[in-house]
């Protein structure tokens, strides 16, 4: 894997010594696109030993890490194996967690499908209410991935607000509290867009753009790095450490973000 090759010559964002760092996943021991459950559990173990784990509304309270490693783990879109696998293995660890939800995906009863032409892991099943509920129940933090599953730079004005405002709405209804955070769809967001986030009412929004929090990190960009199914556990180290944070620079070029 090239990715590997490259962060094995030794590159290393500065101030790994105190380093923040937000994850992404998306399912655990689910479709063909899904983190094994074996996997996690690694890493999980992992970051018990190295990292202390913290929610993303601590982490972002804080300006600097006051240890040397603090990690927090997101969720995008809502899939059903984040109620029935990862939870119960996060709750064994007291480790807390955020999952951004595609909230017209959401079930009342039912679960639904996931579509791979609306851009979903294939083999999924949607989180209905009542998980998220319980979810909510255990601590979690619950945010915003939209309504629907559609970049917001390419929509017009008026449609990119109302997928900010309906699933806000949506969510803050069912959970008795305010929404205050959302995750860009494929990490998509300009200017415009984060603007609009921020009129919308949300208090932060994240992106999939490899590295660490800063002192300086836009609170409507924030850098999450992205655990990839083939990723081996010294993959893993070597992301969470910033050997690979090199990728930013690939990746603020291919979305053209501004």
């Amino acid at each position: 894997m090239w990715k590997r090759r490259i962060g094995r010559l030794g590159w290393r964002s500065p101030g790994t010594h105190r380093r923040r760092v937000v994850l992404i996943y998306h399912s655990v021991g689910g479709g063909p696109l899904s983190t094994p459950v074996e996997q996690f559990c690694a890493q999980l173990d992992w970051l018990a030993r190295n990292a202390r784990m913290v929610s993303l509304e601590e982490m972002l309270r804080s300006p600097s890490a006051n240890s040397r490693l603090q990690v927090s783990l997101t969720f995008d879109d809502g899939y059903d194996t984040v109620y029935s696998l990862a939870a119960p293995l996060l709750s064994e660890r007291g480790f807390p967690a955020t999952v951004y939800l595609t909230t017209g995906m959401i079930g009342e009863n039912g679960h639904r499908v996931s579509d791979t032409a609306l851009g979903h892991y294939p083999d999924e099943k949607f989180l209905v209410w009542k998980e998220v509920l319980d979810l909510a129940g255990m601590g979690w933090t619950i945010g915003s991935h939209g309504v629907d599953h559609v970049g917001l730079t390419t929509l017009p004005v008026n449609e990119a607000a109302r997928q900010l405002k309906v699933s806000r709405d949506e969510i803050g209804n069912r959970l008795g509290r305010e929404c205050l955070h959302f995750s860009y769809t494929w990490g998509r967001h300009d200017r415009n867009i984060r603007r609009y986030v921020s009129e919308a009412g949300y208090r932060d929004a994240a992106g999939s753009i490899q590295g660490a929090l800063v002192t300086q990190t836009d609170r409507f960009a924030l850098p999450r790095i992205d655990v990839r199914r083939e990723y081996t556990l010294d993959d893993f180290v070597s992301i969470v450490n910033g050997e690979w944070d090199y990728l930013a620079y690939w990746q603020r070029a291919r979305r053209g973000i501004k």
